[in-house]
C-alpha cells in the first residue's frame, strides 16, 4: 500500500483552490496520467495505492491561458523506496496576462440602429421637402383647377 501526501502554497489559494487540480503522472511515461484530482479547501491532499515507482507531481490551472501565465513546480516522487511520503509544498505562481485580453465583438447592431436614427433625423428636412413636392405636384393640379372654379366670378345677366 502506498500513501503520498502533500500541501500546496502559492499566491490567493482561497480564491483560485476552484480552478486549481492535482496531476499525478508516471515519470517513466508521462503520457500516462496516474490521478487528477481537484485541490481540496484545506491544501492538503493524500494520495493511496499509486503503483509503486517514479512519479511527477504538479498542479494544473482551469483558468484560460490567454488571460493567465500559470506555472507549477513538478515534484518527482520515487514510491520504491518510499511507500508511504510527505512531500514538501508544492507551489505555484500564477500571473494575470493584462496585454492578452480576450477580444469582444463589436456591438454591431446599437451601432447600426444608432447610425439609422442620426441619418434619419438629418434626412428629416429634405424628406419633408421631397414629400411636400411630390404630394403638392400631383395635387397641385386639382387644387389649383378647384380653386380656378372657385375664384371664377360669377356673371349675372340683369334681367330689366
Amino acid at each position: 500500500m502506498t500513501i503520498l501526501s502533500c500541501h500546496v502554497e502559492g499566491e490567493r489559494t482561497r480564491e483560485l483552490h476552484s480552478h486549481l487540480r492535482v496531476e499525478i503522472k508516471s515519470a517513466t511515461d508521462p503520457s500516462k496520467i496516474e490521478s487528477v484530482f481537484p485541490l481540496p479547501l484545506s491544501h492538503f491532499f493524500q494520495v493511496k495505492d499509486l503503483p509503486k515507482g517514479k512519479h511527477l507531481l504538479q498542479l494544473q490551472s482551469g483558468l484560460p491561458s490567454s488571460t493567465h501565465k500559470f506555472e507549477s513546480e513538478i515534484i518527482e516522487v520515487d514510491l520504491e523506496k518510499h511507500t508511504q511520503i510527505h512531500v514538501g509544498p508544492l507551489r505555484y505562481k500564477i500571473e494575470e496576462d493584462h496585454h492578452k485580453q480576450e477580444l469582444t465583438p463589436a456591438p454591431v447592431y446599437p451601432l447600426i440602429v444608432g447610425v439609422s436614427v442620426i441619418a434619419l433625423f438629418v434626412s428629416m428636412p429634405r424628406l419633408k421637402d421631397l414629400y411636400q413636392a411630390t404630394i403638392g405636384i400631383s395635387t397641385s393640379g386639382s387644387t389649383a383647377a378647384a380653386k380656378k372654379e372657385v375664384r371664377k366670378p360669377i356673371v349675372r345677366k340683369k334681367t330689366y
